[in-house]
């Protein structure tokens, strides 16, 4: 389900994305009229752009329907849990707003001296824009409950180890560091009388013990003082 999620969500936050766009071209066709004080300055402007103002009212309707179905298809494309559970109340908050403003740009594209006076009931702008708060909300719950994998942190001041070389042949294994390492041959003893001799080197020959009744060498005089 993790690998099919990248691609069950694209399409749909591609639609999301195309429609706030949308949106946001049709609320500005004649941009002054939502900040002119004067109700007959403001009747004049929209008589002025009158087909700009009811193009652009109709596209911001569909951006604002577009949004909530692209919405209700992401979460259904998550998998069950948390995040699943935000963005359906997401899309719900969206699914409900959505129709109290359209209804309002109905209104505005279709009786322009009403919306010029101000003389529309407020309360469905003001529920439609308190839902999408709560949708925004949502939304930053549902993506924070994303399932994801978190990146291992390294402790500071530490460095990474290096890979060990690849030059060893198959089946050569790397010496541990608790084998003690091989010293080089010497004799560890000498032979003395009635010992065995020590190992020679490699290339010399090992000495002989003395047999008995051979005859020693003579010891040299003391040198007098």
């Amino acid at each position: 389900m993790a690998a099919a999620l990248p691609d069950a969500v694209r399409r749909p936050a591609g639609v999301a994305i195309a429609a706030t766009v949308l949106w946001g071209i049709g609320v500005i066709p004649v941009p002054r009229v939502y900040t002119e004080p004067d109700p007959a300055k403001r009747l004049e402007m929209l008589r002025a752009g009158y087909r700009p103002w009811v193009i652009g009212e109709t596209l911001a309707a569909a951006g604002t329907a577009a949004v909530p179905a692209a919405f209700a298809r992401i979460a259904l494309a998550l998998p069950p849990g948390r995040a699943k559970a935000l963005g359906g109340l997401a899309a719900a908050a969206l699914v409900a707003g959505a129709p109290l403003f359209v209804g309002q740009l109905a209104i505005r594209a279709s009786d322009i001296e009403r919306f010029a006076a101000r003389r529309l009931p407020a309360w469905p702008f003001m529920t439609y824009s308190w839902l999408q708060v709560a949708a925004l909300v949502s939304l930053s719950g549902m993506l924070a409950s994303l399932p994801g994998r978190r990146a291992r942190r390294r402790p500071l001041g530490r460095r990474p180890r290096a890979a060990p070389s690849s030059s060893r042949g198959p089946g050569t294994s790397r010496p541990s560091s608790s084998t003690p390492r091989s010293r080089s041959p010497r004799r560890a003893c000498c032979a003395g009388a009635g010992e065995a001799p020590c190992a020679s080197l490699p290339g010399q020959q090992a000495p002989q013990a003395p047999t008995a009744g051979a005859p020693s060498a003579p010891r040299p005089p003391p040198v007098g003082r």
